[in-house]
């Protein structure tokens, strides 16, 4: 399993319509300072609220380890296809995602991981292009 830095490995673009479907503006994610660090009392809190806003989903926080480094996992309980895992290095204080997630389901992924940043208030939106 390989894993993709955001901001490094991949840009994180969201599509989004104003109200009419035919006007397509393009808002691109950039991160608020330089380190993206949060602190593991945050991320237990936050999938306390998101069990508690969503418990259907069964939202939890496994650690795991890929190629000797350890990492945070917020992922939902569920095997759906649309359960795509976010994996934050505390270390390093950086996120990542898997890389057969961006290849099977791009948009989606990128959308999981935007939701989590902008969460913990860590990414704006700052440039609208439109086609």
């Amino acid at each position: 399993m390989k894993l993709l830095e955001a901001f490094k490995d991949f840009d994180i673009v969201i599509k989004s319509y104003s109200g009419d479907p035919k006007y397509v503006v393009y808002k691109t994610v950039l991160p608020r300072r330089k380190s993206l660090r949060v602190s593991l009392r945050r991320l237990k809190a936050h999938i306390k609220m998101l069990q508690k806003k969503y418990p259907k989903y069964n939202y939890r926080l496994d650690k795991e380890e890929v190629e000797g480094k350890e990492y945070y996992v917020i992922r939902r309980g569920n095997d759906h296809e649309q359960n795509i895992p976010v994996y934050y290095n505390a270390k390093e204080g950086k996120w990542y995602l898997r890389e057969e997630d961006l290849k099977q389901n791009e948009k989606l992924a990128k959308f999981v991981i935007f939701m989590r940043l902008s969460s913990f208030k860590l990414v704006r939106l700052v440039s609208e292009r439109n086609e």
